[in-house]
């Protein structure tokens, strides 16, 4: 039988070794040991990630900066044949080599076709991580809702949601952030 990676589950090294295939244009995750090539993004979702992560890094303070298709490891213990893209993440780490956001502090998602993984299995592999203190579901009108860790290090069992253009998202971390959805919905 031949050795595939349909046939057997992959570790993350192998899946940064080997994906995406040589003359493959797609973006991929590891989910639960499996490559899974990722929909092409909708040009309205790549201009709000970029949008935002404008927005981000006009306010940050290097060396913490934001990027867009974040590379997030969920924690080795729980999952360690997962690895997410994420569409933005801060980092209060300087930029060096590799693929992994380290130490993400803020992940933000552009909910389209995979909503269902966005809001359970990202959720809870993000909650895990020690440094992460906010994650952002974005729908692709102006509404966001924002799951913060609270000051004690523990989670909300619902989010905040703010919407309509007129919104403004207030986050406690990096020293508190508010960005006016109008900044970040310019499309």
């Amino acid at each position: 039988m031949p050795d595939t990676a349909t046939d057997r589950l992959l570790t993350v090294e192998e899946f940064l070794a080997h994906y995406p295939p040589p003359g493959d244009q797609r973006r991929w995750q590891l989910i639960h040991g499996r490559p899974v090539p990722m929909n092409p993004t909708m040009r309205r979702h790549r201009f709000l990630a970029g949008f935002f992560r404008d927005a981000l890094n006009a306010r940050l303070t290097p060396p913490c900066a934001a990027e867009t298709e974040a590379c997030i490891r969920p924690l080795v213990p729980r999952k360690p044949h997962s690895y997410w893209l994420a569409d933005v993440a801060t980092s209060c780490v300087p930029v060096g080599p590799g693929t992994d956001t380290p130490d993400p502090v803020l992940i933000a998602e552009f909910v389209s076709d995979n909503e269902g993984e966005d809001r359970k299995a990202k959720l809870q592999d993000y909650r895990e991580l020690p440094t992460v203190q906010a994650y952002l579901l974005f729908d692709q009108e102006p509404r966001v809702e924002i799951h913060q860790r609270r000051a004690d290090g523990f989670w909300p069992a619902a989010p905040e949601v703010v919407q309509g253009i007129d919104g403004v998202l207030v986050l406690r971390c990096h020293g508190g952030l508010t960005i006016p959805l109008r900044e970040i919905y310019q499309v």
